[in-house]
């Protein structure tokens, strides 16, 4: 008679005593080869899912970088137009300033200046520069690349805190009165450090994607 804490049904995670039979003689009659190619397709099988997933992640990362990289490109390649333009425009009225001064002598003012139109200061765009960065795809980019991009856009900056300086000297003798002097003087230096910013963009965009078809920057008033 069973004592009533004993039980025929095995531990628990153990086999019945014959299923345990019948388990070691089902891989005591099978060869060897066969079990390992058993043992063979299950590995093969782990390791091409594994395979198939890694590459997709790299390819998932591949096309962000190249994306990235690519709005990287068109927003120099804007930067870049819409600065010569202001350059050009600072020099016209440097030139302006200068046959002013050579026909009206100490009399010229700005009305003698036919090329002024306001300060037009520059403007850059910088959102595909933080995208980029702070999406992880700038740093894999290859190292020399990543950091002319970043020496570029922080020359960019440079060249606005320039600009903002200047302008508060020019804010400042407004109300003593500006003299053409100060003024040639504010727009020379626009135009030096563009064009020291432009030869930048033109060394770092022969290394860029093509910049896609972009309309013209609309001119600043």
């Amino acid at each position: 008679m069973t004592s009533s804490l004993e039980s025929d049904e095995p531990p628990p995670g153990r086999l019945p005593a014959g299923g345990e039979r019948r388990a070691r003689g089902w891989l005591r009659r099978r060869p060897g080869w066969e079990l390992f190619l058993q043992f063979f397709a299950v590995l093969l099988g782990v390791s091409l899912a594994t395979a198939v997933a890694t590459w997709r992640e790299e390819r998932a990362t591949a096309t962000t970088s190249r994306r990235a990289l690519q709005g990287l490109a068109n927003e120099v390649a804007h930067n870049r137009r819409g600065l010569a333009e202001r350059v050009a425009y600072y020099r016209s009225v440097v030139d302006s300033i200068d046959a002013a001064r050579r026909v009206e002598g100490e009399a010229a003012d700005l009305d003698d200046i036919a090329a002024m139109r306001g300060m037009n200061p520059p403007f850059f765009r910088r959102a595909a520069y933080e995208v980029s960065f702070h999406s992880g795809a700038f740093g894999r980019f290859e190292f020399a690349l990543a950091e002319r991009i970043a020496g570029t856009y922080a020359q960019q900056e440079w060249m606005l805190a320039g600009v903002d300086k200047t302008s508060d000297f020019i804010v400042q003798r407004a109300g003593d009165g500006l003299r053409l002097d100060d003024l040639r003087m504010v727009f020379a230096d626009w135009a030096s450090m563009g064009e020291e910013l432009l030869g930048t963009y033109d060394g770092l965009i022969a290394d860029l994607p093509r910049p896609d078809a972009m309309p013209a920057p609309t001119p600043a008033p």
